[in-house]
């Protein structure tokens, strides 16, 4: 795997000029880390993005919002109202979140279209309601620490590095189970003998049913039946 992400990027790097790349693939229900790369070039920046490059994950946190829903009792047939809306709180400022290009649904949507066309109106709505609060405790537990909760928070303003990421995909694929990443499999000396070995370690964090619900819903971003106002987020890298 390590091999053909590598010649992958070794294919595509002369497009990229001065942006850079990180990769993380884990094996689902382990703590393998099978795949990583942590930039373009060592020999021009020894710096490891996939470990140490902390950058805000933007939608990429809706699928934890949903599940909070999920487990507040929302199903994915769930409507609330995609339209422009500037939301009012007490102790902090208007908020006023857009879609992409500014298209809203200006009707009722589910949680399926809502995760499918990552609307930002009803991930905020949802993190309103399953509370702000919950949504930082919910990362806590993924030993993601300094969240500024606000409601900013429901579109990703939280900052983590690709590897913490992949550690919390891994976790919806592994239904419900935590591992935390390691990078070492096994060490030995040179005689042969093992000096370390890597042991298998897991931390229930998510409901198991509530996850295998969210792992349904993390196909509609695929799904080309559900265009409409917006089109899938992913309906290109099929």
């Amino acid at each position: 795997v390590q091999q053909k992400v590598y010649d992958i990027v070794k294919k595509y790097s002369h497009h990229i000029t001065d942006e850079e790349i990180a990769i993380v693939i884990m094996k689902p229900k382990s703590n393998k880390v099978i795949s990583l790369i942590g930039g373009i070039d060592y020999s021009k920046t020894e710096f490891n993005r996939a470990t140490d490059s902390y950058r805000q994950i933007g939608s990429t946190i809706k699928p934890l919002i949903y599940y909070l829903g999920l487990e507040k009792g929302m199903t994915p047939l769930t409507l609330l109202t995609s339209k422009e809306t500037t939301f009012h709180f007490e102790n902090y400022q208007d908020y006023s979140p857009k879609n992409a290009g500014e298209k809203y649904a200006n009707r009722k949507i589910n949680m399926i279209e809502a995760l499918g066309l990552s609307d930002n109106i009803y991930a905020t709505k949802t993190a309103i309601m399953v509370g702000l609060n919950n949504i930082g405790k919910l990362l806590n537990k993924f030993s993601i620490e300094n969240i500024n909760i606000n409601p900013t928070l429901a579109l990703g303003t939280v900052e983590m590095t690709p590897i913490q990421l992949a550690s919390i995909y891994n976790c919806f694929a592994s239904e419900g189970i935590y591992f935390a990443p390691k990078l070492i499999d096994s060490v030995k000396d040179s005689y042969d003998h093992l000096l370390y070995s890597m042991n298998t370690s897991s931390t229930r964090i998510l409901d198991s049913t509530s996850t295998n619900i969210l792992n349904y819903l993390l196909q509609s971003p695929f799904d080309k039946s559900l265009t409409s106002y917006a089109s899938p987020s992913l309906i290109n890298y099929q």
